[in-house]
């Protein structure tokens, strides 16, 4: 690998990694917030209505992903990147800075509505260029294997946010994470994060969006549209395959720590060093997984997935609700299958369009889907609120078995030319 390759793709996986501590400390911090920014009188309606700001962000992220997968066709794959970075770095400044409901009353809950958004809006448009931007670095052979760089640097921001988490369990009281703890997570989270617009804006462009725009292409208008209806079928594919498994990781991301804590209450701390050693070991599946595909194929990995979700869904969600090293078994598994779509889950996309349109082809299915997978957090609380967490466990498999035949109508890229 050359040098400036390897550099691009290390310093994208660090954004992403950076991108994703922004995003998930939300997710880690939602019992804090749920006192912080609503009314503490009712608490189970308060974690509803932090989970349903959690599901704002994802309602944001289409349009992040519509304007900054066209200026990733337009004005390439690192403009984008750095754009997408600046903004999830403010949008964490944003609510570092917010007032509480004790302060300002219904105004703390703009205020984190408002740095979500924001958030929303940069990651919308931070997973189609960066997998572009890997995908089209990477030798045909071993493209899954890189590409698995963007799911390790997904995991290690999570990862990090939770380790943080953990941090706060043991070193601070309830009361100082409450009055100050979380805004120095966040403001560490949007300071780091502008440090990497600096590395991004230092990245050397794609040859191949170089050379798919070598005539002036970057001049020419990319119609969203127009490339929706040029490519509809393998959109709606992806569209399929993108929403299960986007749902499962964030159920088991963000939504089962939660769970376990707010209504199985099993103890935080436990509670977040299993979701550290789950993310360890996604961590170091993912890149097995990424090089597996490269000579088993997209298609059997993700079989591998959805059939082991599908068999164990509620044997898993047993786990969970006893604690202790069952809860750990249980993330761990599920880390395990999750590895197997994600590690060579840009890959795929990627393969699947042209470069020059390739930004927004992948862009507009994929926020798509995980805006739907944003929901469940928020669905996942309101049902287990209501004694239908089964309900849940249900959607979720279904998602997943919506994923298997999406993947099934796929012919099978491992290996193939990325189309010009």
């Amino acid at each position: 690998m050359a040098l400036p390759r390897r550099r691009g793709v290390v310093a994208v996986c660090i954004g992403n990694a950076i991108e994703w501590f922004d995003w998930s400390l939300y997710a880690v911090l939602a019992p804090v917030f749920a006192t912080t920014f609503f009314s503490p009188d009712d608490p189970y309606s308060a974690l509803l209505s932090t989970f349903g700001v959690f599901m704002v962000g994802f309602l944001a992220r289409p349009v992040g992903g519509f304007l900054f997968g066209v200026l990733a066709d337009r004005r390439g794959r690192r403009v984008s990147l750095a754009a997408t970075m600046l903004l999830t770095g403010l949008g964490s400044c944003v609510i570092a800075l917010a007032p509480t409901y004790e302060q300002v009353g219904l105004g703390a809950s703009i205020a984190l509505v408002a740095g979500r958004v924001v958030q929303g809006l940069g990651f919308g448009g931070e997973a189609p260029a960066s997998y572009a931007y890997i995908a089209e670095l990477a030798p045909r052979a071993r493209r899954g294997l890189w590409s698995s760089g963007t799911g390790v640097g997904i995991a290690a921001g999570s990862l990090a946010a939770t380790l943080l988490g953990l941090l706060f369990s043991l070193a601070l009281t309830p009361d100082q994470v409450a009055t100050w703890g979380w805004r120095a997570a966040f403001l560490l989270a949007g300071g780091i994060g502008l440090y990497a617009v600096y590395l991004r804006r230092r990245l050397a462009e794609s040859a191949q969006f170089l050379a798919a725009h070598a005539d002036g292409g970057e001049d020419r208008p990319v119609a969203v549209l127009q490339v929706l209806r040029a490519h509809r079928t393998r959109v709606l594919q992806v569209l399929g395959i993108a929403t299960g498994a986007v749902a499962v990781f964030y159920y088991w991301i963000a939504f089962v720590p939660a769970y376990a804590v707010s209504a199985m209450h099993h103890p935080a701390a436990q509670v977040q060093l299993g979701g550290v050693v789950a993310q360890l070991t996604l961590i170091a599946a993912l890149p097995i997984a990424g090089m597996l595909s490269d000579r088993l194929g997209r298609k059997r990995m993700a079989y591998v997935m959805g059939s082991g979700f599908i068999l164990l869904a509620f044997p898993l969600d047993a786990l969970v609700r006893q604690g202790g090293w069952q809860f750990v078994l249980a993330v761990v598994v599920a880390a395990l299958l999750i590895s197997c779509t994600l590690g060579p889950f840009g890959a795929m996309l990627v393969e699947q369009f042209p470069a020059a349109v390739r930004g927004t082809a992948i862009a507009v299915p994929y926020t798509i889907a995980t805006t739907v997978a944003g929901a469940v957090p928020y669905v996942g609380t309101w049902l287990t609120g209501v004694g239908a967490h089964d309900v849940l466990v249900v959607i979720v498999t279904g998602l997943v078995a919506l994923t298997l035949a999406a993947y099934a109508a796929l012919p099978e890229t491992a290996r193939s030319e990325l189309q010009v």
